[in-house]
């Protein structure tokens, strides 16, 4: 089938460059890990997470929206429109959230008292957010256009002009942390003003109030979902932080950061699969669940044993990339890795929502993953330390998962093969358990 076809050639398409512009963090991690002491990293991490919350209500989810609706025909007149709406309200939106950061950090809040060497930061990283969503939505032009190279390239200049220019902030005018959100300032700034100017012909002086109300309508549904799937991804360094403290949610940061080899191939997998799965809509309803379904089940055989070999060579690569110190996190990366392939797989499990435009069962999934996490979390950590933070990571993925296809059940009557998706899910999940309780004492730290 012509679909499949092109699938396969977006993936090579989107691979390589993609694998290049997704790793920065990768490329970074040896090097960060071995100028900051591990609560140095943790605190790094802890600030990351708050400019990405700020990120998700900078956007409004309007990229979601402006995929969804973008018009596949020649009128570049229409997607003009709807790309310049989306821009503008982007803008306005970032304004607003920086201008709060900087009330936060200046009234004098306890919380914040102890902290004061840092949080001068948030500002920075949250503006530093407001131009990396800008700069996403005006690539996303790209990608609804197959236009696969400039896409790509755009991607890997950002990765290059951070990566170079937060090493020259924090080795050459000695930054520190604070290095890091400088290059990714500067990296933003430069990269949305040329994808800007290659996507010109999407930039209009029309504004339409009544099409961000249709977008908003859609896109909005979508936020608490993503609030709290980015929440349920991140909780764990704030439960760790006040359990553990500030070193070993540095130890968790960095190995999650490792993952990022496989976030890569699903990132990938996700950049080629979302115009795909648009046009399936347009097919008629018994090829378009087919595609859905054979779409799903290659997905998540294929990145269950590509996990499980990458899962088995951490032991190597992890000596490799990471200092001593840090080699503990070995144990969560069985787990960590599970919850990455699931999390992927919720852009095809998720068709329902998409069909209906039923957005809101997005966010009932994620609610559910997030409370799931955090009880699993609470109980676990005390127990079992890291461990216990990367299985209820993974047990609330495969919550999150198991509900977006009981929903899509539920609202479209698309049927899965469900013995075949237990299937591969039990067996992965032993498989973390001999490793982690059983197998090898390097997993068992």
């Amino acid at each position: 089938m012509k679909l499949y076809s092109n699938l396969c050639k977006d993936l090579v398409g989107y691979g390589f460059f993609a694998a290049l512009s997704k790793c920065s963090g990768l490329i970074l991690l040896p090097i960060l890990t071995r100028l900051f002491s591990e609560q140095e990293y943790g605190t790094f991490d802890v600030i990351i997470s708050i400019s990405v919350f700020a990120s998700i209500l900078i956007s409004l989810s309007l990229e979601s929206a402006l995929v969804r609706f973008w018009s596949s025909g020649v009128d570049r007149k229409l997607n003009a429109e709807k790309f310049t709406t989306c821009l503008i309200t982007i803008f306005i939106s970032g304004l607003l959230i920086i201008t709060i950061s900087l009330i936060v950090v200046i009234l004098p809040l306890s919380v914040l008292e102890d902290h004061q060497d840092i949080v001068w930061l948030i500002p920075i990283a949250v503006t530093s957010a407001l131009f990396q969503v800008l700069f996403n939505i005006t690539n996303t032009c790209f990608r609804m256009c197959r236009e696969i190279i400039k896409f790509n390239v755009m991607n890997l200049l950002y990765t290059i002009i951070y990566t170079a220019g937060s090493l020259l902030f924090i080795l050459e005018f000695d930054h520190g942390i604070a290095g890091l959100f400088y290059g990714s300032l500067t990296s933003g700034i430069f990269c949305l003003l040329l994808s800007l100017f290659l996507n010109r012909d999407f930039l209009t002086l029309s504004y339409s109030s009544k099409r961000l109300f249709s977008f908003l309508k859609y896109s909005v549904p979508i936020m608490p979902g993503v609030f709290t799937s980015l929440v349920n991804t991140r909780a764990d360094r704030f439960i760790i932080l006040n359990f553990l403290g500030f070193a070993t949610a540095g130890i968790y940061a960095a190995v999650f950061t490792y993952t990022s080899i496989l976030q890569v191939l699903v990132s990938i997998f996700r950049n080629a699969w979302m115009p795909h799965s648009i046009k399936a809509l347009s097919e008629d309803v018994g090829i378009r669940d087919k595609i859905y379904v054979n779409i799903l089940h290659c997905y998540l055989l294929t990145f269950i044993l590509l996990g499980s070999v990458f899962v088995l060579c951490s032991a190597f690569l992890m000596k490799l990339i990471l200092p001593p110190v840090y080699q503990s996190g070995i144990v969560i990366v069985p787990w960590l890795v599970g919850a990455v392939v699931l999390h992927g797989a919720s852009s095809v499990a998720n068709v329902g929502t998409v069909v209906t435009q039923k957005t809101i069962g997005n966010s009932y999934a994620s609610i559910l993953a997030l409370v799931s996490n955090i009880l699993c979390s609470i109980f676990l950590i005390e127990k079992y330390g890291l461990k216990g933070a990367a299985i209820g990571t993974f047990v609330s993925e495969v919550l999150f998962f198991g509900f977006l296809l009981f929903l899509s059940h539920k609202q479209i009557k698309i049927s899965f093969n469900y013995l075949f998706i237990a299937s591969i899910l039990v067996l992965y999940t032993l498989f973390c358990f001999w490793l982690t309780f059983f197998g090898p004492e390097m997993y068992q730290q």
